[in-house]
């Protein structure tokens, strides 16, 4: 949004020919203290979800398949090996196409690709 935001005001002196960022390793590396908590208790029960000492009120559900999992880590692994995978696929696939059968075969694929970029999302990050 900044950038974009960046833009529009520059556009309006005169036609942008080029936009480059600059930033340190820094910049990318810092995680806020909430973020960072929420992830330690998140793995915390996840820990004791694969222990069997907690259980969870109701299955976790795959936002893409609507698969049932017992535990978080289960449904990581279940994203992972497969939608991760599937859509590894079809990047790879749009990589060797070239003009028009990679814009219809993107618009096919790629671009309804909503509830995976969803799941993914709440899931890995």
């Amino acid at each position: 949004e900044a950038a974009l935001s960046l833009k529009r005001v520059a556009e309006r002196f005169g036609e942008v020919v080029d936009i480059s960022a600059y930033a340190n390793h820094h910049a990318f590396s810092h995680l806020p203290s909430w973020v960072a908590e929420d992830r330690r208790e998140r793995r915390r029960l996840d820990v004791l979800e694969s222990k069997g000492v907690v259980s969870p009120s109701e299955p976790y559900v795959c936002s893409v398949c609507g698969r049932k999992c017992k535990t978080n880590l289960d449904l990581k692994k279940h994203f992972r090996q497969l939608h991760e995978r599937e859509r590894q696929k079809k990047l790879s696939r749009m990589k060797q196409l070239k003009g028009k059968k990679r814009q219809r075969f993107k618009e096919r694929y790629l671009d309804k690709n909503y509830k995976y970029e969803e799941a993914a999302r709440n899931l890995i990050t």
